[in-house]
């Protein structure tokens, strides 16, 4: 249904060049968040009570880019596009920005490149294979808090948004959730790829951070669930949480050279 691509897209700042335009709050964009729009199908998952029917984004997208120069406006632009059930966010840019309002592949190598890599200061983090402490229901406020508690140390303290993912609350005791932050210094796909791959397994043996989405055209899916039948079970998915500090000064490694799709 392309709602995110009308035009004035409800009322959102579209930007179709580089950086440096104004924010949603009027301040100067230190960077644009990628937000493409199915041409057919949807970037949702559905649940009509007894079953739960995955993405189906198709093939072709539109783009856009929205600009951003804090954890605050990134907040407002997330607001803004969880409505959008046909729309989700990559870490990629636009190859060919006039190209924009044209349906395209999503690619990021060889000839028919669509998206390249760019180094971004925000940060998704996907959190998926950590189980609930006893006591503690997994799509709770406390959840969420337990999940920060189990990151790197460079986070503590650090605002963030949380945001519970499509399947939370469907699979009994386990915590679905994507945390966003803001970086002090704006670091590439394979960089963050590479961090998240050397951090410490979780007591189940699994990663507590699911390195896939540090990939130029990886969806970062930001749309609520379509609910058939009823309400959604998690009303508020959405959570700004202001903390002392604005941003995590993330020192990582360069990697070796390896693929960025």
């Amino acid at each position: 249904m392309n709602t995110a691509f009308d035009g004035s897209a409800n009322g959102a700042p579209v930007v179709n060049a580089p950086p440096a335009k104004q924010g949603v709050s009027g301040s100067l964009a230190t960077d644009t968040i990628t937000v493409l729009s199915c041409e057919t199908g949807t970037a949702v998952k559905t649940f009509d009570g007894n079953n739960v029917y995955p993405y189906s984004a198709g093939r072709l997208f539109r783009n856009m880019e929205l600009p951003c120069a804090s954890l605050a406006e990134l907040h407002k632009t997330l607001v803004l596009i969880e409505k959008w059930s046909d729309a989700f966010v990559i870490r990629g840019e636009p190859l060919d920005r006039s190209k924009a309002n044209l349906p395209m592949l999503r690619r990021a190598s060889g000839t028919r490149a669509t998206f390249r890599e760019v180094p971004r200061h925000w940060l998704m983090l996907d959190i998926d294979n950590v189980i609930a402490p006893a006591g503690i229901d997994p799509v709770s406020v406390d959840a969420i808090e337990h999940v920060v508690g189990l990151l790197p140390s460079e986070f503590k303290g650090v605002s963030y948004i949380s945001q519970w993912s499509g399947s939370a609350g469907m699979k009994p005791g386990r915590i679905k959730l994507h945390l966003w932050y803001w970086l002090e210094e704006a670091l590439g796909s394979p960089e963050l790829r590479a961090w998240a791959k050397g951090l410490a397994l979780l007591p189940t043996g699994r990663r507590l951070i699911d390195p896939a989405p540090f990939s130029v055209v990886q969806p970062h899916y930001t749309a609520r669930p379509l609910c058939c039948g009823g309400d959604d079970p998690i009303p508020h998915r959405m959570r700004f949480v202001a903390l002392p500090k604005d941003a995590v000064r993330l020192e990582v490694k360069k990697p070796h050279a390896e693929s960025v799709n």
